[in-house]
């Protein structure tokens, strides 16, 4: 246990470190992509690895919605390339666990990529054990009623096909942000009985997929 706090920016593990004893729980943690430092990427997974319980690390996430990155000429090859070598380094700087994560898109990622397959394939078999995905339903300014429309409760559809492709490729599929809103949610409406609905039904679809 103790400190982990590395010229990477990590800060203390300790507090995840405890919890993890006490009650078995698993973490994934994340490794900054978007600075396109694996140097650094590869340190915090390391720290994070020497600072929490054996066997408490499920696994490490690689970057954070790559398609909203404002890296000059950033396009989905780029990152493509990029994640496999993040992948590779993450797995040779640390002997906590052997999965990794990604590519953790925001639900809009059409326009970066609009079928993950190729992605996928391509790093088969080199570390990538967990898709994710993030799912959110509109933007802050959506009006009440929003939630208990089609529009807002598509989502596990939108999102089966690329669950059959990751367990056809024997990996696992986890939406691993969620929530019906982002930028903080919508007044009237995340904080409504209605947030409450679109959660069991949406919740229990997504469970059934994945």
């Amino acid at each position: 246990g103790g400190s982990c706090g590395t010229p990477t920016s990590i800060q203390s593990v300790q507090a995840m470190n405890e919890f993890a004893r006490a009650t078995g729980t698993k973490f994934s943690f994340g490794v900054n992509m978007a600075t396109q430092d694996l140097a650094a990427s590869k340190a915090q997974a390391a720290s994070y690895c020497a600072g929490m319980p054996a066997g408490s690390i499920a696994g490490f996430e690689i970057g954070n919605e790559p398609e909203l990155y404002k890296t000059p000429g950033w396009t989905a090859n780029i990152y493509s390339g990029e994640l496999s070598q993040y992948l590779a380094g993450v797995l040779s700087a640390q002997s906590c666990t052997s999965n990794l994560m990604g590519p953790s898109f925001g639900f809009s990622h059409a326009h970066f990529m609009p079928n993950i397959q190729d992605l996928l394939v391509t790093n088969r078999g080199k570390g990538l054990g967990t898709v994710t995905q993030h799912y959110y339903t509109g933007p802050s300014t959506v009006t009440p009623g929003f939630l208990l429309t089609t529009a807002a409760n598509s989502g596990p559809e939108r999102l089966l096909s690329d669950v059959q492709t990751a367990h056809a490729l024997g990996m696992a599929y986890r939406v691993d942000e969620m929530n019906s809103t982002w930028d903080g949610g919508a007044a009237g409406i995340s904080n409504a009985f209605e947030s409450a609905l679109w959660f069991i039904d949406n919740a229990a679809k997504l469970a059934a997929e994945v």
